[in-house]
């Protein structure tokens, strides 16, 4: 559940981009870092999480907006590389908002997509929470190869046929913020019982 700072009338939420070594979670954290205006972001960071390497940035609502008199803060983390510690993925994946789960399109690598998808849905579970309870996306990295998985055959294979899907060619596009702006629209969802 999102924070809120009563003081500061702020509300903080958090989103995580889950996903196996090497599918591209710390260039795409850049990408969407890259996009959003300097001025209501923060910079893009990395910090030792055990014996992992963790990055994370904060922005605010994109559109300057609030839900109602509070404004709204969004931390994005991830983990980068080969995740090394059995806990890594439960302790970033505590009192997360949102979820992008980064999927690999190289016919290849769909057994690590599938591994790291169910360590996160323990993670999950270990927290209290389950993946269909909040806001969370697919993000289909490397649809530019000659011979990818379709993203259909993706979210099938990890049998969450509601999950909103995108597709990710060029990291140059705008379209790298669609599951960004997808993801925040669930949150502000949720929010809206607050009364705040």
């Amino acid at each position: 559940m999102a924070l809120v700072n009563h003081a500061k009338r702020e509300i903080n939420a958090k989103i995580v981009f889950c996903g196996a070594a090497d599918v591209g979670k710390a260039t795409l954290l850049k990408a969407i870092c890259s996009k959003l205006p300097t001025e209501s972001r923060g910079q893009l960071r990395s910090m030792s999480f055990q014996q992992d390497k963790m990055l994370f940035f904060d922005f605010t609502h994109p559109e300057g907006g609030d839900s109602g008199n509070y404004s709204l803060r969004l931390h994005v983390y991830t983990l980068t590389g080969e995740v090394t510690q059995e806990n890594a993925w439960k302790m970033v994946l505590k009192g997360v908002d949102g979820i992008a789960f980064v999927a690999d399109s190289d016919p290849s690598r769909q057994a690590d997509n599938r591994q790291v998808f169910d360590q996160m849905q323990s993670a999950l579970y270990a927290n209290g929470k389950k993946l269909l309870d909040i806001p969370a996306v697919i993000i289909c990295t490397k649809q530019d190869l000659p011979a990818q998985v379709p993203t259909t055959q993706i979210r099938s294979d990890l049998s969450v046929p509601t999950l909103p899907v995108f597709p990710v060619v060029s990291l140059l596009d705008k379209t790298v913020l669609e599951p960004l702006c997808e993801l925040l629209e669930g949150i502000l969802a949720s929010l809206e019982g607050l009364g705040l």
